[in-house]
């Protein structure tokens, strides 16, 4: 059986008792003392102090993590942009302006038949209006295709971690249920050496770490 590694305040020495199972100090040094987020003075949530050290940090952290409403901002930003590009695409297909387009060349070239420079000058600037136009809604286009591309990465980012969390508050509800049974237990249990050797395989199953090394 391991030796409990607290020193006594007297002597200097170290203690010559056997450490209880799954601790590295004797009863009479803390050994079946709380440990972690069970000690009474723990109150950092509803839940936490029922939730083992080597959860916690992770489910603080959840707890406030606002990467969640900013992923929502995100999408509401893209959704805007994209508005905004949509307004920005005049209305008609690309079929419809190359119609137009040649069209508006045919004009062109006979303008330029009939040596008709007012003609030639008014059907040149629409050519190069409906180019315009055409590579215009093609850019918009582009943008908005890439921004639909990009919202949906965010979503699925956001559907994945409300999974994580999902999850993770099970987890918790698990962790609750096993810290309310350690409860009845110490309320109905008088026997002294039970309860530690109970206590002892909670902090096992749950894997909260060692107290440390209290002095005498």
């Amino acid at each position: 059986m391991p030796q409990c590694t607290a020193k006594s305040k007297q002597t200097g020495e170290r203690c010559q008792r056997p450490a209880i199972s799954g601790r590295n100090v004797c009863y009479h040094h803390g050994g079946n003392t709380p440990v972690g987020r069970a000690l009474p003075q723990t109150k950092t949530g509803r839940y936490s102090r029922h939730i083992p050290d080597r959860l916690i940090e992770q489910y603080e952290a959840s707890a406030n993590d606002e990467e969640l409403l900013s992923l929502r901002e995100e999408v509401q930003l893209i959704d805007a942009r994209m508005i905004d590009m949509l307004k920005r695409v005049e209305g008609g297909d690309s079929e419809e302006i190359w119609k137009r387009l040649k069209a508006e060349f045919q004009t062109f070239e006979d303008a330029m038949k009939q040596n008709d420079q007012g003609a030639v000058t008014a059907a040149l600037a629409e050519v190069r209006r409906l180019i315009k136009r055409g590579l215009g809604d093609y850019a918009a286009w582009n943008e908005v295709k890439a921004l639909m591309e990009q919202r949906r990465r965010l979503v699925e980012s956001e559907r994945k971690r409300l999974l994580d969390m999902q999850q993770f508050i099970t987890a918790e509800k698990a962790l609750l249920l096993i810290s309310s049974l350690t409860e009845v237990i110490k309320k109905h249990v008088k026997d002294r050496a039970a309860l530690a050797a109970i206590s002892t395989e909670f902090i096992r199953l749950t894997g909260s770490p060692n107290s440390g090394e209290p002095s005498e």
